[in-house]
C-alpha cells in the first residue's frame, strides 16, 4: 500500500515539475534567492512580475488536479 502511494505522489511531483507554468515560477523564484542573497533584498519589480505571471496564468489556465479539471 505504502509503494503505491509513493508512485503516485512520486508521477505527481513530476507532472509539476515537467508543467512549463512550474518551470517558471521556479526561475523567477531562483532569480529572487540569488538577487537576495547578494543584496538583502528582493526588488519590487521580481515580486509583481511574479505576481503578474502567476495571476495571468491561473486566469488562463484553471488548475488540473488528476486530469479533471477543478
Amino acid at each position: 500500500m505504502l509503494l503505491v502511494e509513493w508512485s503516485g505522489a512520486q508521477d505527481s511531483l513530476m507532472a509539476l515539475l515537467l508543467d512549463a507554468r512550474t518551470g517558471v515560477l521556479l526561475l523567477l523564484l531562483l532569480a529572487a534567492a540569488c538577487i537576495d542573497y547578494r543584496t538583502h533584498r528582493i526588488p519590487n519589480w521580481l515580486v509583481f512580475t511574479g505576481a503578474l505571471y502567476a495571476l495571468v496564468c491561473n486566469s488562463l489556465f484553471p488548475p488540473i488536479a488528476g486530469g479533471n479539471i477543478l
